[in-house]
């Protein structure tokens, strides 16, 4: 469908009011995907666009961050699991060896970990304060994280949904569209995009990862940062 076309598709669904959640809309994705039922289009694929022109996500408040896209970097998690700042989950060694928090650049997280760039190396990379001389964890390129972004969220349609009891209500809804690519890295570093760590062990003998995806984040605030064309629709 036309982008005109999608529009007036969702403006009607945002002045419908509420919705009906079925069995298959529960859990945290469960507002979501009932929307993209909605507009009629398939979300399973991680890598593209959702709608192939714009990618859909819903919101349900200011004081919850966005997830932008998935991006593990290099080497993977097992540089910080292996470092002693991991932990095992409720001090039980029995159980698999663990890493879980975010991190923002600027100001170290509780664990210390912060994210840095260098514009001579073209690079966001993880360093811990406590470590003397500095160690560098996973770093992720710039033309990684400005691919990632822009290959997924060229075209954003965010849209707010309010959730009572198995029913959802959905809008305002804004598009976004003409992202600044070379901010990205930048807006890491200045702890303006966060990024979260999810990962451990399959079990304390096994040198297999579970990998829960590092996921990076923004605040609603910033995310006009991104974006040179905002439209509420």
């Amino acid at each position: 469908m036309t982008d005109a076309e999608f529009f007036a598709r969702v403006k009607e669904i945002t002045q419908t009011g509420y919705w009906e959640l079925g069995e298959k809309h529960g859990g945290t994705g469960g507002v979501g995907k009932l929307l993209e039922e909605l507009l009629d289009v398939d979300g399973g694929n991680s890598d593209t666009p959702d709608e192939g022109r714009w990618e859909i996500k819903t919101h349900t408040g200011q004081g919850t961050l966005l997830t932008l896209f998935h991006k593990t970097g290099t080497p993977n998690m097992s540089c910080i699991l292996e470092s002693d700042y991991s932990y095992y989950p409720n001090g039980d060694m029995s159980k698999p060896i663990t890493y879980r928090n975010t991190v923002y650049g600027g100001a170290p997280n509780s664990q210390g970990f912060f994210a840095d760039t260098s514009h001579s190396m073209n690079r966001v990379t993880l360093f811990n304060i406590n470590d003397n001389p500095r160690v560098a964890y996973s770093s992720w390129s710039y033309d990684d994280l400005m691919t990632a972004f822009s290959y997924k969220l060229r075209r954003l349609l965010l849209v707010n949904a309010t959730k009572s009891g198995q029913k959802a209500a959905f809008g305002p809804a804004t598009a976004y569209s003409d992202p600044y690519l070379r901010k990205f890295p930048d807006m890491v570093a200045n702890g303006d995009i966060a990024i979260d760590l999810d990962a451990r062990y399959q079990s304390p003998e096994s040198s297999a990862i579970r990998d829960h995806g590092t996921k990076f984040r923004i605040a609603m605030s910033n995310l006009t940062k991104l974006y040179k064309n905002i439209q509420k629709i």
